[in-house]
């Protein structure tokens, strides 16, 4: 979604984005086996998440109809409402009584 940004400065986003990604991906690959450093990468992930949706997103919000429309048309369309699951106790649990095994 363009939401009316110059070609310029919706490439310098998708450039930020990109270097965003690749910046988590190497935290993830180099913490790969650090439970406690990947918790505490998801809790930043988190309230990141969460400062955006309730400060800047809300205050961008499109103030007509068709705006609306349009916005969540492109939400739909590009995969739906971004959400961060939390994992559930029961999943750990049931990880420490069957782990998956570890490749030799």
């Amino acid at each position: 979604m363009d939401s009316g940004m110059g070609q310029e400065q919706q490439a310098k986003r998708e450039a930020l984005l990109t270097t965003l990604s690749e910046l988590v991906g190497t935290l993830v690959e180099d913490n790969h086996d650090n439970a406690i450093a990947l918790v505490e990468l998801l809790r930043v992930l988190e309230r990141l998440h969460r400062g955006i949706t309730e400060g800047a997103f809300q205050q961008a919000l499109p103030q007509n109809r068709q705006e609306l429309y349009k916005l969540m048309r492109v939400i739909e369309e590009e995969g739906g409402w971004p959400h961060i699951p939390k994992m559930r106790l029961q999943m750990l649990y049931a990880h420490l009584i069957d782990p998956p095994e570890t490749a030799k």
